[in-house]
């Protein structure tokens, strides 16, 4: 009897519910388990892992990018230099970046760091950059621009004993030989004969000028590791990436514009090569802007190493659209840059598992 009583009676149905207890049976609902598809299951965890693995690899994403942008300003550069001299260019390029960059930080209205300890990191990097845009300028009065490229990539090596010193960034024997394999690769690509020919040269003036452009440029690499760790350290501090960067463009500018003054001489450049010549600003205001948001969230020896594709990418294009044969050194060298930035990012990837 009692069963059949129990049987008999009525469900509740969802009119006799309050409001309250129909999201409160909604609530408890979605905490039951569930048992969803399989397939979508496994789409939504590979989209969650790829967006993990682009978080962690953000850094080195943003590195790549600016290396694209980099290279772009470097070919157009090797052009415009046949038609103007390369301290002219440097300072129209570093008055469009740094009009760029005050038009963005004006837009964006981000805040000056309040810290001392900010504004000592500051006025270091500006110092480096200084030190850099001079003894790289001084440089070139001695060696092939090639050859001081190729030497101020060795800043690889001093971002990874700086950062290590000032920023307390793991060195790691990895870490270590990547760094070696792409200086070797650099120099493999672009043969400089400061560093392949002087020891073939007579004891002369043309040997004292090889010696004091190697000088002058291994300074340049020094001064930029450092910026690089700087600017590192600076955001590090809070001090956000823009503002980094216009305070290091304010400095370069002025530089640069000495720089002009006294070893410059001013040629009036057509429509095009004025064209070309602010395309070459923007171009390293976007390259640079990745740069800074690079470091902000990866170590600064890892975004040089990743920086170090320029060099590749600028060779690949030069061998597509102006037709060079490429050699087996250059081709070596080059796999060798790409392999350790291979390894650079796989390593990066990984290092949070």
């Amino acid at each position: 009897m009692e069963g059949n009583t129990h049987d008999k009676t009525p469900l509740l149905r969802e009119e006799d519910l309050s409001k309250t207890e129909k999201e409160t049976l909604k609530l408890l609902a979605k905490e039951l388990p569930q048992e969803p598809d399989s397939e979508a299951n496994n789409r939504r965890s590979s989209i969650k892992k790829a967006a993990e693995l682009l978080t962690r690899s953000r850094g080195i994403i943003l590195a790549g990018f600016a290396a694209c942008g980099f290279a772009v300003m470097s070919l157009l550069t090797s052009v415009l230099v046949k038609v103007l001299s390369q301290f002219q260019i440097v300072f129209i390029q570093s008055s469009v970046m740094l009009l760029g960059s005050v038009l963005i930080v004006s837009i964006t209205r981000i805040k000056p760091p309040t810290e001392l300890k900010a504004y000592m990191w500051l006025c270091l990097s500006g110092a480096a950059i200084s030190t850099y845009i001079v003894t790289f300028a001084a440089s070139l009065m001695y060696v092939p621009v090639g050859d001081a490229v190729a030497v101020t990539y060795t800043s690889v090596i001093w971002a990874l004993g700086l950062g290590w010193l000032f920023l307390e960034e793991p060195l790691r024997l990895l870490d270590c030989l990547l760094a070696v394999g792409t200086i070797v690769g650099v120099f493999l690509i672009s043969s400089p004969s400061v560093i392949f020919e002087i020891a073939s040269m007579d004891v002369g003036s043309q040997m004292y000028d090889s010696l004091i452009g190697a000088s002058l440029a291994m300074a340049a690499s020094i001064s930029l590791g450092l910026n690089v760790v700087c600017v590192r350290k600076q955001s590090l501090l809070g001090v956000h990436s823009l503002f980094s960067q216009l305070f290091n463009l304010s400095v370069a500018f002025a530089v640069s514009a000495t720089v002009f003054l006294i070893f410059g001489k001013w040629s009036r450049p057509s429509v095009g090569e004025w064209v070309c010549a602010i395309f070459i600003g923007l171009s390293f205001l976007i390259a640079n802007a990745c740069s800074f948001f690079a470091l902000a969230c990866e170590e600064a020896h890892r975004v040089v190493l990743i920086l170090t594709l320029e060099i590749v990418i600028v060779y690949v294009l030069q061998i597509f659209l102006l037709h060079i044969q490429p050699d087996w050194t250059s081709v070596a060298g080059g796999l060798l840059i790409f392999s350790a930035c291979i390894l650079t990012s796989a390593f990066r990837a990984t290092a949070d598992d």
